[in-house]
């Protein structure tokens, strides 16, 4: 009973609440008051109201857009993460090839040492003999007495000259001793800073080595970590690549087979190639198909600057080792002036060759031939404009000859 009367109670209250709000002046008509008229009454328009704003662009939220919209952002932090570690791979090779130089430096100097410390005995032994020989008959008394005891003045004369050549000699023979013995020591400290310089570069190349190592690791990463459809779109962009690569490797064979096993070379005839530019693409384009291994130079895997400099070898031109040397192995054509056999390089900085990490052989027709990046292979591709900081011509090629006058009538 109780609980019913406190329902009445209630539901009389919010009866009496609604008759005072019908009541109520203004709020009895639920519809919108009329707008005011322009003019004196009109409210002014707030000076922080937001502007209008018209619709945006629908974005496509399909589950195929979305993992497109994923695979093209992780190709690009993937992309960055190659760059790095291209740079980091151009600074091992150059470590490494530095560290090559200090162990053939170090090879040297224990080849000086060994040979001056031979001589350095060598010069001493002798200047022992001399002046044992010297003590057995005498010493310098007995010299002179020697000397002193000719027959008559002429003979006397003449044993002063035997005498005085006997002394020089073994004055030289103590110089050439001493000069032996100092050659001697500044070659073992030759040595010794040599060996210094290697074992800083061995543990700089291993540095180097590591940074090159944690790159990949963190570019594998980020393709793990990808979700089954960004992988599955990744991977179909890379085989699309290889398809391409195929396809360009198989035109590349033909033209090769057509023109008698010469090299090939894109809108330019085989005979008209330079006899350095045409053998350094015959060898260029042997490689095609072996696999990248940053650090190689061959003969089996090769990095960029490992695959160029291999193939000028073929040629007798020897490169320097890493792709910032070669950038200054030749002078600088223009885009539309490049010839095949041509270095393209690729920077981070487009204006500062400091930052070149990446470089291929120009085959000519927009098309050329690299060894690309890890998990690619040595092959043809087109020329593209990201990054590009120029070329450099190895070959200048052979000046056309002049066109013989008409004969004389």
């Amino acid at each position: 009973m109780l609980r019913r009367a406190s329902a009445r109670l209630i539901l009389g209250a919010v009866a009496a609440v609604s008759v005072v709000l019908t009541a109520a002046p203004g709020l009895a008509d639920p519809s919108p008051s009329p707008s005011p008229s322009p003019g004196a009454g009109a409210i002014p328009a707030s000076p922080f109201a937001l502007p209008a704003t018209s619709p945006g662009p629908v974005v496509d939220m399909s589950p195929l857009a979305v993992a497109q919209r994923q695979a093209a952002a992780l190709q690009l932090k993937v992309e960055a993460l190659r760059v790095r570690t291209e740079q980091a791979i151009e600074h091992y090779n150059g470590v490494q090839a530095t560290y090559r130089q200090a162990a053939e430096q170090h090879r040297v100097a224990q080849l000086a040492l060994n040979a001056a410390l031979a001589t350095a005995q060598s010069r001493d032994d002798a200047a022992t003999s001399r002046i044992r020989a010297l003590y057995m008959t005498g010493g310098a008394g007995g010299l002179a007495i020697a000397v002193v005891d000719g027959a008559n003045v002429t003979d006397v004369l003449s044993r002063y000259h035997g005498a005085q050549s006997v002394v020089e000699d073994d004055i030289a023979q103590v110089l050439q001793a001493t000069v032996a013995a100092q050659a001697a020591q500044s070659a073992e400290l030759a040595l010794a800073d040599a060996a210094v310089r290697q074992n800083q570069l061995r543990l700089q190349a291993g540095v180097a080595a590591q940074s090159v190592k944690s790159q990949l690791a963190e570019a594998q990463h980020l393709l793990d970590s990808a979700s089954v459809a960004v992988q599955a779109l990744v991977a179909a962009q890379l085989k699309a690549e290889r398809d391409a690569a195929v396809k360009l490797a198989a035109l590349l064979r033909n033209e090769q087979v057509r023109n008698g096993g010469k090299a090939v070379a894109f809108g330019t005839m085989p005979d008209k190639l330079a006899p350095q530019i045409a053998a350094m693409l015959l060898d260029a384009e042997a490689q095609i198909g072996k696999p990248y291994q940053w650090g190689a130079t061959g003969p089996n895997s090769f990095d960029c600057s490992g695959f160029t400099q291999h193939a000028y070898a073929a040629a007798g031109i020897a490169l320097p080792r890493t792709s910032r040397e070669q950038w200054y192995a030749g002078p600088h054509p223009d885009t539309a002036d490049l010839l095949p056999g041509d270095l393209l390089f690729w920077a981070s900085n487009t204006l500062d060759p400091a930052t070149i990490h990446h470089e291929a052989i120009y085959l000519g027709g927009g098309y050329m031939i690299a060894a690309p990046h890890t998990g690619a292979f040595v092959s043809v591709q087109r020329i593209y404009a990201t990054g590009y900081i120029g070329a450099a011509r190895i070959v200048e090629p052979a000046p056309t000859p002049a066109a013989l006058p008409p004969p004389a009538r």
